[in-house]
């Protein structure tokens, strides 16, 4: 079996991926417009442990949007249990991110590729890891595998 570091994805290898993590720095409770249009992977710290690794991949709104979601009042960016506890924290986290549009002619292809090996990579506590069945028959519905949550989900 492959070292999954040793993976190459794109122009890199995991490994190389891997140490390219960007701080996003300030509240996320503003619109970071120097992600407007960028594409790529978020990862959210907590208490030094890695909580989410999620995907940006509107061209449009991108990472600015996706990572503004999860501090604005309405509840957009937090449908889903890793959101709430997002959003739960949020004066607590540490965002980083992943930039893929300057290094593919596909930069959404290449930040939805990424996305399975980092996860199996780090194994973030709040990251559900979406798998397909083997031999998929059409219009088949997605397969979840969770992980225990022994946390508490906050109301609201």
């Amino acid at each position: 079996m492959t070292d999954i570091k040793s993976l190459k994805i794109g122009p890199k290898t995991i490994e190389e991926w891997d140490s390219a993590w960007a701080k996003v720095e300030g509240s996320l409770r503003e619109r970071r417009s120097e992600f407007d249009g960028k594409v790529g992977l978020y990862r959210v710290r907590l208490d030094g442990g890695e909580k989410v690794i999620g995907r940006a991949v509107e061209i449009k709104g991108g990472l600015a949007k996706r990572i503004y979601d999860f501090g604005r009042t309405s509840d957009s960016g937090r449908k889903h249990k890793a959101g709430r506890l997002i959003h739960q924290h949020l004066d607590q986290i540490e965002v980083e991110v992943l930039i893929t549009n300057d290094l593919s002619s596909n930069p959404v292809k290449l930040a939805k590729d990424l996305r399975g090996p980092m996860v199996d990579l780090h194994q973030p506590e709040w990251t559900v890891r979406a798998r397909y069945r083997k031999r998929k028959p059409k219009n088949a519905s997605l397969v979840t595998k969770a992980r225990p949550y022994t946390g508490t989900i906050p109301k609201g």
